[in-house]
């Protein structure tokens, strides 16, 4: 019962952020951590505070519950904490280079083949380089795109259509 719990209160806060209800979100992820189980799962909840954070622009509070998902042993997960603690690095201190942590997470993704994953690392490679090195952005931008048609993704194709607008 805790387990289905878990992912029940992980789902409804999923939904909230989405909704842009963000300290709702906070608590369920909060109560999917309470109730869960096995260490790995709430490893990914603290992720995805984190990543709740971030889209609020605190991101030295992401930071911290980014460093807590770094802990897991789930490769995937790993990989999703350390893109999301370099992207909230950069946006926080824009000179930090993130490109060496950016593609190790990228790698790792490209390693077990994850295609939803590796739109993710294309998307926060193309928004780290947007300023500085627009041909860049757009190099990763397209190989978003490409991924995100393969894959009949339409929130990633609008995704990555909307950063080729700005570029």
């Amino acid at each position: 019962a805790l387990k289905i719990a878990s992912s029940n209160y992980n789902s409804i806060a999923i939904a909230s952020k989405n909704l842009k209800n963000y300290s709702q979100a906070i608590d369920y992820y909060k109560l999917a951590i309470k109730t869960s189980q096995k260490e790995i799962d709430s490893l990914a909840f603290y992720n995805n505070i984190g990543d709740t954070y971030l889209e609020q622009k605190n991101n030295k509070i992401a930071k911290s519950y980014f460093k807590i998902a770094l802990k897991t042993t789930d490769s995937i997960d790993y990989a999703r904490a350390l893109n999301n603690l370099a992207k909230a690095n950069f946006l926080e201190t824009p000179s930090y280079n993130a490109y060496p942590v950016l593609e190790k997470a990228l790698l790792i993704r490209m390693h077990q083949k994850d295609d939803k994953e590796i739109t993710s690392s294309f998307s926060t490679l193309a928004d780290f380089y947007f300023k500085r090195n627009p041909k860049k952005s757009l190099f990763y931008t397209n190989e978003m795109y490409k991924i995100a048609l393969k894959n009949k993704n339409p929130d990633d194709q609008l995704e990555a259509l909307n950063k080729l607008i700005l570029l």
